[in-house]
């Protein structure tokens, strides 16, 4: 199955979350009877800045792979104030080899990042962009 997103560029300049920890959320939602709703396809990252330019990562392909200027901030991560990530305009493709009865239609993507401080308090900045697109079987 592909899923094959609406045309979409990215071109964000993201701000940085606060010191501390970054966590990662991405989740899924399927578009049924007039409603998002959610699936079981959902991830979370305790410690997204230990992994954010892992190739491995799944969104290393659908995002991190197209920030512009990695050199200078690949020492930091999305929680050190100042830091801005620049994206090349890109279309998003996501290829999976899930399958099962009503796994085509609609989906959205959400993803959230938020901070915690190092008494693993949440900060009140959180940063969640998200993008839908069309599951289709190939």
């Amino acid at each position: 199955m592909d899923l094959v997103t609406t045309p979409l560029h990215l071109s964000l300049c993201l701000q940085a979350l606060v010191y501390g920890l970054a966590v990662l959320r991405v989740n899924t939602y399927h578009w049924e009877v007039g409603n998002w709703q959610p699936t079981v396809f959902n991830l979370v990252s305790r410690d997204f800045c230990k992994v954010m330019y892992d190739r491995n990562q799944y969104w290393y392909n659908i995002w991190t792979k197209h920030i512009t200027n990695v050199n200078e901030v690949k020492q930091n991560c999305i929680n050190v104030p100042g830091t801005k990530y620049l994206l090349e305009p890109y279309d998003i493709h996501f290829v999976s080899n899930v399958s099962g009865p009503g796994i085509g239609g609609r989906y959205k993507f959400e993803m959230i990042f938020e901070a915690y401080d190092g008494l693993n308090k949440k900060r009140p900045t959180s940063i969640c962009f998200m993008y839908t697109g069309e599951a289709v079987k190939q």
